[in-house]
This record gives structure tokens, C-alpha cells and sequence, in this order.
């Protein structure tokens, strides 16, 4: 299960992962995320502090959300991806279409 949380810095939408991130909650996760990306949150990070686990459907997501938002003239990096997170980012050359930052604070500063 995962669980999507939402605050907002300086203008800047931070959706905070909680959990595991996988086909059998894709679903569910896609319409909600989906829904909350809007020409109003035009600055957006994802952190990854807390996700246990992201599965190709989950990562599909955030392609889908990159596709919704370039009307918008909207960005979304990443920050804060564990060890393995990180490895799948590199293997499917995550960071060829997305920032994917370090720090949430790395991850502010580069929307500001």
C-alpha cells in the first residue's frame, strides 16, 4: 500500500510517498495522483523519503504525469530515492527525463 501526502512550500507542491509503490496499488495511486496535478501546481517534488518500493507500474505513473503536466509548462523532480530506488532510476536512465535530487532541500532550491 501506499499513501500520498501533500504539502505545499514557497509555492512549491511537495507530494510526500509513503510505503510500497506497486502493481497491486497503481491503480488507485495513478487516479489519485493524477487528479491532485492541476495548472496550479505547476512546481512539484516528489519525495521518495519514504517509499519502500517502486514497481515499472508505478514508475509508468510518473511518465504519465509528465505527459499531463507539459501543458502546463509544469515541473516534477525527485529527491530523497533509497539505495534501491535509486538503482532502478539508473538502470532505466530515470535521470535522462527527471532531476532526481539528494535532499528535499537540493530539491527546493532547484525550483526556486
Amino acid at each position: 500500500m501506499v499513501k500520498l501526502n501533500i504539502r505545499n512550500e514557497n509555492e512549491i507542491n511537495i507530494f510526500e510517498l509513503v510505503g510500497k509503490l506497486d502493481s497491486s496499488n497503481a491503480q488507485s495511486f495513478k487516479d489519485e495522483f493524477l487528479n491532485q496535478l492541476s495548472a496550479d501546481k505547476l512546481k512539484i517534488i516528489i519525495n521518495c523519503a519514504q517509499l519502500e518500493f517502486l514497481s515499472s507500474a508505478g514508475i509508468r505513473i510518473f511518465y504519465l504525469a509528465s505527459q499531463k503536466i507539459k501543458n502546463f509548462d509544469a515541473k516534477i523532480v525527485f529527491c530523497n530515492a533509497n539505495e534501491n530506488i535509486q538503482r532502478v532510476f539508473e538502470i532505466i536512465d530515470f535521470n535522462s527525463d527527471f532531476a532526481v535530487y539528494n535532499s528535499l532541500d537540493e530539491a527546493l532550491n532547484s525550483l526556486k
